[in-house]
């Protein structure tokens, strides 16, 4: 299945389960919602770091494990001041599938049924326990970070000119596989956020009667217990995003809408 647009994710909201996933579903983790996302998603246009160096060190990265090593050959540009025939390593970055920051803090219309943030407007007997830096939400991606002034590169990022940093991310995902680059995101962010205001707005459609289980229709014997197994659903949606991330051959048409870690994908998949 290509991804393409938020509301193709809302029909996950209507299966039913059994036990039903919103009225009758255990929770399986500890009741606490893990609202502080680690590393922080960049929000703006700018090119720039999500995490540094050592981005396994972030709650994210330190949950997916397994870091991956790649490594790019030189020269991939006149600019590259690496000598030919020489190796250096790229840096993964631990990616965020629904931003923490960028994307969930700011589907606000969901937030009265996970109990985030505070937010409780249903009644909700307590939060459903789901974590923003969970193994299911993230993916290793290769990244720009490794071009620093620090490193043998001898320069920041933004001092390369445009030509070098393309050659570098076209290599760069190549060698990882074909796994987009990693940077700033915000039509990513704002795709994500889109689909998690997409199954809001859906929930709240079925929800009218709140005597009644909006999925299996059933009587509901607790109106305040929590839907613990829309932390299912939203790691199920964080699979449908990974999607376009590591198969991005296969998943041109949400990339060209957006779906993107980098503008500088769009040169190589767009």
């Amino acid at each position: 299945m290509e991804m393409g647009e938020p509301a193709g994710f809302v029909p996950m909201m209507t299966q039913t389960t059994s036990p039903c996933w919103f009225c009758e579903e255990e929770p399986k983790t500890d009741l606490t919602n893990g609202e502080d996302e680690s590393p922080a998603s960049p929000e703006g246009q700018t090119e720039g770091a999500e995490n540094g160096e050592s981005n396994d060190a972030s709650v994210l990265g330190k949950n997916l494990g397994d870091r991956p090593t790649w490594s790019i050959k030189h020269k991939v540009d006149p600019e590259d001041p690496i000598a030919a025939g020489e190796s250096t390593n790229i840096v993964p970055a631990a990616h965020h599938l629904l931003p923490g920051g960028a994307s969930v803090n700011k589907a606000t219309g969901l937030h009265k049924y996970m109990l985030w943030k505070g937010k409780n407007s249903l009644g909700l007997s307590g939060p459903i326990g789901y974590d923003i830096n969970s193994a299911p939400n993230g993916v290793w991606l290769p990244g720009n970070y490794a071009v620093r002034k620090d490193t043998v590169f001898n320069k920041t990022w933004g001092d390369f000119k445009d030509p070098f940093k393309n050659a570098y991310a076209r290599a760069a995902m190549k060698n990882a596989g074909n796994l987009q680059l990693h940077d700033a995101h915000p039509a990513y962010n704002s795709n994500a956020k889109q689909t998690l205001l997409d199954l809001a707005k859906k929930l709240d459609e079925m929800w009218q009667d709140r005597s009644k289980c909006p999925v299996c229709k059933k009587d509901m014997k607790d109106k305040n217990r929590p839907p613990y197994g829309l932390v299912g659903r939203l790691n199920m949606l964080s699979g449908e995003h990974r999607k376009t991330l590591i198969f991005p051959e296969q998943n041109r048409k949400a990339i060209n809408s957006g779906y993107v870690t980098s503008s500088r994908v769009l040169d190589v998949f767009g």
